[in-house]
This record gives C-alpha cells, structure tokens and sequence, in this order.
C-alpha cells in the first residue's frame, strides 16, 4: 500500500514537471518567437534600477543601466516628466548604487568601486551630494586624513534622511581611524563606528554618536533621534 502511494506520488509530480516544462514551448509556438529572442528578452537588464520620489512629489531620480555603465537621470513630472541624465559612471570606474534626495533639489548617491591595492582587490564605497541638474557635486563622506595609520574603504551609510528642524542635513556613520599622533596634539586616537550629521549642501558636519569601537550599526526614530546602537 505505501509502495503503491509513492509510485502514484512520483507519477504525479514527473507529470507536473513535463507540463510545466511543456508551457514556455508553447508560449514560444503561440508567439512567434524564437527561442534566442526569448532567452534575450529573459536576460535583459532591467530598465531602472533604483528610482527616487522628491519630498514635494514634482520630481523622479533614477538609476538607469547603460551600455558601459549606470546613468543618474532626473525628470521633472511637473513640467512634462521628460528624464535628463545628469551625471554617470563609468563600469571601469565603479558603480552607482543609489540617489535618494535630502532636499526637492538635493540628491545623495552612493558609488561603490574596487581597487588594486598592493596586489589585492579592495572595495570601497563613496557617498556624495549633487544638485538635480548635476552641479555642485561634492564628497560627503568624511574620509580625508593623511595621518589616518589605515585607509578608508567604508564611506559610510545614511541612516536619517529626515532630520526635524534640519533642512538639506542627513545622518550619516562614519568609521573613525586612529590617526599618526607624531607631531600634533590634534590627531583623532578614537576608533570605531560613530554617527554625524551631514550637511548635504554646504558639506559641514558634527559629531552626533561617539565611534564604539564595538558598535555594528545604528537605527533612528526617522526625525534624526538615534534609537538603537547595536554590538
């Protein structure tokens, strides 16, 4: 009686499985299609990787895949929504990870890259700040120190898009590097993961978390209140 039941249970799924494997052939008789233009469209890129709403709703940025590499465009749905491509990277050079907007002008993205250093393939990431019709690019992750006794492969990560009473800030961490103390009193000795809050348009920052040299990662109320350290 149980050989019987998995006899019928095994005839049974091999039936589904012919079926199934029955169904793309005939969606390809019924279509006209040969199987190498229906492997293409399978494997096509999609058309917009990432996409971002502005805070008033007048404007979309998206990441769009190109041939030699990923392309930011913005479109204006107020006036017609026709996309304009502002700013690009090259595959060669790195890869555009997201473009979010901290004002109705401002956008943030990320870029992430590998290196060859000293024989080894690094990765690194990168956050800076744009206007939507790709002027005023500036770096904001914090990352410049010629003391710094290692280098800076993470460039942070925004955790706060919406600071209360803040216009155009972020919150964003930071991996504080013990810095070379030979000859200054200034050097930073702190190390670890910390949180600023960024200026995404003038560039300024302050320290809102002290660096935990134990801390993974952080989480906030979304007003700009750090909640949660964790270890």
């Amino acid at each position: 009686m149980v050989m019987r039941g998995l006899r019928a249970l095994v005839s049974g799924l091999f039936l589904s499985s012919a079926m199934a494997a029955a169904v793309p052939l005939q969606a390809q008789a019924q279509s006209g299609e040969s199987a190498e233009d229906l492997a293409a469209r399978f494997g096509a890129l999609e058309d917009i990787i990432q996409i971002s709403l502005s805070p008033d709703g007048t404007k979309i940025a998206f990441i769009s895949p190109r041939k030699g590499g990923r392309v930011l465009e913005v479109a204006n749905l107020a006036e017609g929504g026709f996309p304009t491509a502002i700013t690009s990277v090259p595959s060669d050079e790195g890869e555009l990870r997201f473009c979010k907007w901290s004002t109705n002008v401002r956008l943030v993205c990320q870029v992430h890259y590998i290196v060859d250093y000293a024989g080894q393939l690094a990765g690194f990431t990168r956050i800076f700040g744009l206007d939507d019709d790709g002027t005023n690019a500036m770096l904001l992750s914090n990352t410049k120190s010629l003391r710094a006794r290692t280098f800076f492969q993470n460039g942070g990560s925004v955790i706060d898009w919406d600071v209360d009473d803040e216009p155009g800030r972020v919150l964003m961490t930071k991996v504080f590097v013990p810095e070379n103390t030979i000859g200054t009193r200034l050097a930073n000795e702190e190390a670890g993961l910390g949180v600023e809050m960024v200026d995404t348009i003038k560039g300024r920052r302050r320290r809102v978390e002290k660096p935990d040299e134990f801390a993974t990662g952080y989480m906030t109320d979304g007003h700009g209140t750090i909640r949660v350290k964790s270890r």
